[in-house]
């Protein structure tokens, strides 16, 4: 009797540098695992540098106890002028395929030469992804007691302005420094590598840690998710804002170490639904009452039922979610806190690094015509030089037909898994704002950009 087929859906997007910088012709060539003989599909990335809703098999081997199915991607880099005389050749071995989900495989060329250079990493050009931690055995994580941190003291000398100074709010960055090891965030090593620090844009390591770290929760309801996602978020902003291991004199934000950190395996592929929600919620944060800082939110997989740092058991939120479906993520955080005696608040970052307007707190819609869609007409007309799917459109501040279709044409290319396409939230202006930040990095001096938005 032959097995009924059960398939998921790859998206792939591939960069030169950035999310602006797309690469299109790029040739993927899909294999099975391990054995690259065996091609099952051939596919080419568009315009924006994207392949999208690729249908792979997930059934996994009856003898494996993954509950997804894993494949080789072989990706093939044409010629690009004043960048690569040559095509480019590299591998990504073990892109997850779940059943009925869309798994997002998004890759930045220099950064993938940056991860060929760390050898214990990447060998002959191909980058071995990590399993999810859902079927890994479960790491004890150090305890670190958030009590102990103190809210930083003004340290600016008059008349000098430091970008990362914290006697400033809280705030969301626009890129991590990361390290690929282990280092303490409490005593200097000398023996910490510089070559093994990576920059990754912020919400892309939210999206591929959130993947990670409790994106394989069998039957994940959404309110766990978005628990998770804050502890994932509160920890890495405690990082940003304490500054815990430049005080030490490390040249990083957090490492990718299980023991202190947050796992970021290199190269790792995100969840299409995990990632909208990541996209609406990432300037939320969790906060001890009567503190500034960001909580450092200490969870565990809780495979047992509890953690041994005094963290949130992950498993735990969302099995307490199926039996109570009523309960907000913060009801779902209040019961664990509660156990832990800590009285906390779910906040909203004042700044968002790179963000040059504020969204104006209510979706902008068909129909409505005031200065905030001047704004996201602007977003929108310098992303097309970039992206040419997007329609022309004029600076009117109408919300006209030829605005709706613009906007769709973006969620369509970047927000592929939004219910609500045609409506601007917050998530899609920060979204749009990220974009056009990026391109104007590429063309404006950095003092015009970076002065107004942390203030």
């Amino acid at each position: 009797m032959e097995c009924e087929m059960m398939s998921g859906y790859l998206n792939i997007t591939i960069n030169d540098q950035n999310q602006v910088d797309p690469i299109a012709g790029a040739k993927i060539i899909i294999t099975e695992y391990h054995n690259r003989n065996r091609v099952v599909k051939v596919v080419e990335t568009n315009s924006a540098g994207q392949v999208n809703f690729v249908e792979l098999d997930s059934n996994a081997n009856r003898f494996s106890p993954s509950p997804y199915k894993k494949y080789d991607l072989i990706v093939q880099i044409p010629p690009i002028p004043d960048r690569y005389t040559q095509p480019q050749e590299y591998v990504k071995s073990g892109v997850q395929i779940w059943e009925s989900r869309v798994t997002n495989n998004q890759d930045e060329f220099v950064q993938i030469k940056k991860f060929e250079s760390m050898p214990e990493e990447t060998r002959n050009n191909e980058i071995k992804l990590e399993e999810n931690s859902i079927v890994e055995p479960e790491v004890d994580k150090i305890y670190q007691n958030p009590f102990n941190i103190p809210d930083p003291e003004p340290v600016s000398p008059p008349g000098v302005f430091y970008m990362f100074s914290p006697t400033k709010v809280p705030f969301v960055p626009t890129e991590l420094d990361i390290y690929i090891g282990t280092a303490s965030p409490y005593i200097h090593d000398s023996r910490v590598n510089n070559k093994r620090i990576i920059k990754e844009n912020y919400i892309k390591y939210l999206k591929i840690v959130s993947a990670q770290e409790f994106g394989g929760i069998p039957k994940l309801t959404e309110e766990a998710a978005i628990a998770n996602l804050l502890l994932v978020n509160s920890f890495a902003l405690n990082r940003v804002y304490t500054e815990m291991y430049r005080n030490k004199g490390y040249n990083f934000n957090i490492t990718n170490s299980t023991i202190f950190d947050q796992h970021y395996p290199i190269g790792g592929n995100t969840f299409q639904n995990v990632d909208a929600l990541v996209d609406k919620y990432f300037n939320q944060y969790i906060r001890l009452k009567g503190k500034i800082q960001p909580l450092l939110a200490q969870y565990c997989a809780g495979k047992s039922g509890s953690c041994k740092n005094k963290g949130v058991p992950q498993i735990g939120l969302n099995n307490r979610s199926l039996k109570n479906p009523d309960l907000s993520h913060a009801d779902l955080l209040k019961h664990f806190y509660d156990q832990l005696r800590i009285e906390f608040e779910i906040v909203t970052a004042e700044v968002v690094e790179g963000n040059p307007k504020s969204y104006p707190g209510y979706p902008l819609k068909l129909g409505m015509k005031e200065s905030s869609i001047n704004t996201i007409q602007e977003f929108l007309f310098l992303i097309r030089t970039k992206y040419d799917q997007i329609p022309t459109l004029e600076v009117s501040g109408e919300f006209d037909n030829k605005t709706f279709d613009a906007v769709m044409k973006f969620q369509n290319l970047f927000e592929k898994g939004k219910k609500d396409k045609g409506v601007v939230d917050e998530a899609t202006w920060y979204r749009m704002s990220t974009i056009y930040v990026e391109i104007t990095k590429a063309v404006e001096p950095r003092e015009r950009y970076m002065h107004a938005f942390m203030y």
